[in-house]
């Protein structure tokens, strides 16, 4: 079975793969951006989990065929903002939204 590359959310994901197994809530992380091409077979995502009065942990993944990289950050003093309508694409989207603290 082909990897399934276009599912937004748990939903998605089950009624695309009725084998796929949940434990734990996935839908922590959202989906900030994702660009794909089955036909290349290759993605880029950024995904993005609000750790609540901390920050935001960020995860970026390319994948080229059976190669994958994968990156983790936090950003600090920031929060994951959503879903909204992105107009340039029509979509349900996240941001991430960033404060400034004064030292």
């Amino acid at each position: 079975m082909a990897k399934q590359v276009n599912a937004k959310n748990t939903n998605d994901t089950k009624e695309l793969d009725s084998t796929v197994k949940i434990i734990g809530n996935p839908d922590l992380w959202k989906l900030v951006s994702k660009v794909f091409s089955d036909e290349h077979q290759w993605m880029k995502s950024t995904k993005a989990m609000n750790i609540e009065g901390r920050g935001v942990l960020v995860q970026v993944s390319t994948q080229l065929g059976d190669q994958v990289a994968e990156a983790l950050t936090f950003i600090p003093d920031a929060m994951v903002e959503g879903p909204f309508n992105d107009k340039a694409t029509g979509t349900e989207s996240y941001r991430i939204f960033g404060t400034v603290k004064d030292d």
